[in-house]
């Protein structure tokens, strides 16, 4: 987690571990010091964040530091994006999305979740009429040929393993889309 949150704010996490007298734990930031300067080691590229701005993202996941890294990350890519704690209330939000016909245009669905688990999510949002195309992607720990077979029969274009990196999340903006725009 500490690692987690430490790339996000773009830095580095470092142990030094000597065994019988402990481990030290050090991190780097660069931050914005008093004269204005500003050294940033991460940051997706600004041009691709007007790229995303029209599009509409829902993350399905029950961990609340993941929901909050997924949505900088997508805030960093200037996307707009809503939560949900668990799959019932994903597939709630897709069904009031599609009267407003406002409907998501991409989800990150968790695998496991309390109340409803992200593989009969898939299912039931995908049998709406009107959102048979969905695009949704998993966000998963286990990443072994059969869970991403499981996700891939559910109906899920593609998955991200856990613990989630913003390169991950570009890879999947790019990829479906900008696919989307073009067609």
């Amino acid at each position: 987690i500490s690692s987690q949150l430490i790339k996000l704010l773009g830095g580095d996490l470092q142990f030094d571990s000597v065994e019988g007298q402990g481990t030290t734990v050090s991190f780097t930031l660069h931050l914005e010091t008093s004269q204005g300067t500003h050294k940033q080691v991460r940051n997706p590229k600004n041009s691709k964040s007007d790229d995303f701005k029209a599009f509409k993202i829902l993350i399905v996941e029950d961990n609340h530091i993941n929901q909050t890294i997924a949505f900088n990350f997508l805030k960093k890519f200037g996307v707009v994006g809503d939560i949900a704690d668990n799959g019932k209330i994903a597939v709630e939000k897709s069904r009031e999305a599609l009267k407003e016909k406002d409907p998501y245009h991409l989800v990150f669905m968790d695998m496991q979740m309390p109340v409803m688990d992200g593989i009969t999510a898939t299912k039931e949002i995908l049998k709406l009429k009107g959102l048979e195309k969905t695009i949704i992607v998993a966000l998963t720990a286990n990443s072994f040929k059969e869970d991403i077979e499981a996700c891939l029969e559910a109906g899920m274009k593609d998955f991200i393993p856990k613990p989630i990196k913003i390169d991950e999340f570009e890879r999947v903006l790019e990829k479906f889309l900008k696919e989307s725009q073009s067609s």
